[in-house]
């Protein structure tokens, strides 16, 4: 008889490429202060859709290198709000 399959919530940390396993709990919980953020000014909510949308692009491959290079060209110019591209 085959085991059930294992559910393991993580997030994989993009400095050193570990994985850093959280609960389901909490990871409720981030979502839950992401949400509340993405709610406090359209602004954040239209930066939040972007990042969202490149991200899916990249990780289907839908994204060029020279986009990939202005991607990278804005972290390093805005790390706090791109920082996390830095190294696509």
């Amino acid at each position: 008889m085959p085991e059930a399959p294992v559910v393991v919530y993580g997030l994989i940390d993009p400095r050193d490429g570990a994985l850093r396993y959280i609960g389901k709990a909490n990871c409720a919980e981030n979502g839950r202060k992401v949400a509340a953020a993405r709610r406090e000014s359209p602004e954040k909510d239209r930066l939040w859709r972007l990042r969202h949308l490149l991200g899916v692009s990249l990780s289907k491959g839908f994204v060029r290198e020279d986009t990939k290079a202005k991607m990278r060209a804005l972290a390093a110019r805005r790390p706090d709000l791109f920082g996390d591209w830095a190294y696509i």
